[in-house]
């Protein structure tokens, strides 16, 4: 995630609280998320590439 310090903001009027929310990770959303993504890659069964699956376990990993 990028620090409010070191993006170049001039010309913008974005206060630090409002970057904080803007870049936010809450990890009761994310774990509510990959629940649906489970539901959604099941769908595909076989079919659904390795590299998705294998993105989904980093993220259930990440937020467990």
């Amino acid at each position: 995630m990028p620090n409010y310090a070191d993006l170049n903001l001039s010309g913008l009027d974005i206060p630090q609280s409002t970057f904080d929310r803007l870049f936010e990770v809450n990890p009761d959303e994310w774990k509510k998320e990959i629940k649906g993504i489970e539901a959604f890659y099941g769908q595909f069964g076989d079919r659904l590439p390795q590299e998705l699956t294998k993105h989904l376990l980093e993220l259930k990993r990440h937020f467990s």
